[in-house]
């Protein structure tokens, strides 16, 4: 079986779960209850505007943190270009259903603008994802901690609580080894394997992209600096929830979002269905029924920010469209990798229809 058959195969796999996971909730829930709910968010659309608006401010959190990283790693982009190629990298990630999604899609744009810096302009991306999910998995861990007895007096969040421990325990020794240790330097015999024929290449680079995390490790202000915006731009999020909480007129304690949002998002992170659709509508059907929240209304709770990404998503296309790449950035010294300068990528969006 090829590569691309067993690509798709997986992606169809992914969908009928989503299929099977989103029917199965709409089964539970009261239908009738669900379309009511829903037409009354209308009557109090400031609300959803609110929740659009910081769902917004999330998005240029998460590209102001790119940048700062970017800057860690001695690699020279403007506020806009980054802020542009987040937007693209945001549409494909809401349309474009793969595996890869929108960070291929960064990587290839940031490679092309400094290719004298490739083998850090990925790792970048890579950065980005750890320092991200490093401050989602801190939250949850602070507030299972905190409401532990709330957590542990119901069925539903019991088991889910202790699952998510687990994860950020394991989440936490990839960030240890990533920017604690470095790990050619703990495993010698690593640097033995990279003359093998076969898995010396992937080691090599592998290796190339450690030395691009240990420079960055090598700044701990700029780290703690990124992770505290991590957890802002995630407070940013639940905060959007609490508004689309207040429009379908859910009375629940401000502390309990936090303690429930963050928990869905880490459960809709995992890659098991395209985009988390249906894993986060049901762990919040799930976790939200310990506090007595209806099937239909949980639902919506945790769909309608996603859609809120959606009408993102689609200014991110706009972007793509519009979009023309420029000169390669200035660069501040080689690339650690001494890799030669990556080839040209495909026409610029605004030259055809072709993707970079």
């Amino acid at each position: 079986m090829t590569a691309p058959t067993r690509k798709l195969l997986g992606l169809v796999a992914r969908l009928a779960i989503a299929v099977v996971l989103v029917g199965y909730l709409f089964h539970r829930m009261n239908l009738e209850h669900f379309h009511t709910a829903l037409a009354a968010t209308l009557h109090r659309w400031p609300w959803l505007l609110a929740a659009l608006a910081l769902t917004g401010a999330v998005l240029m959190l998460a590209a102001w943190r790119w940048l700062l990283i970017l800057r860690g790693l001695e690699i020279r982009s403007g506020w806009w270009r980054v802020l542009a190629v987040s937007f693209v990298g945001d549409f494909f990630n809401t349309f474009v259903l793969g595996a890869t999604g929108g960070d291929f899609v960064k990587g290839c744009y940031i490679v092309r603008e400094t290719p004298q810096h490739r083998t850090r302009a990925v790792t970048s991306i890579l950065i980005d994802r750890v320092v991200g999910m490093l401050a989602l998995c801190l939250m949850v861990a602070v507030m299972i901690l905190g409401q532990w007895r709330l957590l542990m007096s119901h069925s539903e969040t019991r088991l889910v609580s202790r699952v998510a421990l687990g994860v950020t325990a394991g989440v936490l020794l990839a960030g240890a080894l990533a920017f604690g240790v470095h790990l050619w330097q703990l495993c010698p015999f690593l640097n033995r394997w990279e003359s093998r024929p076969r898995i010396g290449r992937l080691i090599g680079i592998l290796h190339r992209a450690y030395d691009a995390c240990h420079l960055f490790r090598s700044r701990p202000l700029l780290l703690a600096g990124t992770l505290a915006l991590s957890v802002g731009l995630q407070a940013c999020a639940v905060v959007a929830t609490v508004c689309v909480g207040r429009a379908l007129e859910l009375r629940i304690p401000f502390v309990e979002y936090f303690t429930f949002c963050p928990l869905v998002g880490l459960i809709s992170s995992l890659p098991i269905t395209p985009g988390g659709l249906g894993l986060r509508e049901g762990s919040a059907v799930h976790l939200l029924a310990a506090i007595g929240i209806t099937a239909d209304r949980a639902f919506l709770v945790a769909f309608l920010p996603y859609v809120c990404l959606l009408i993102w998503g689609l200014v991110g296309g706009v972007v793509f469209l519009g979009y023309s790449t420029r000169a390669p950035c200035p660069a501040t010294g080689p690339d650690p990798s001494g890799a030669p300068p990556a080839p040209r990528g495909p026409a610029p969006p605004d030259a055809g229809p072709a993707h970079p």
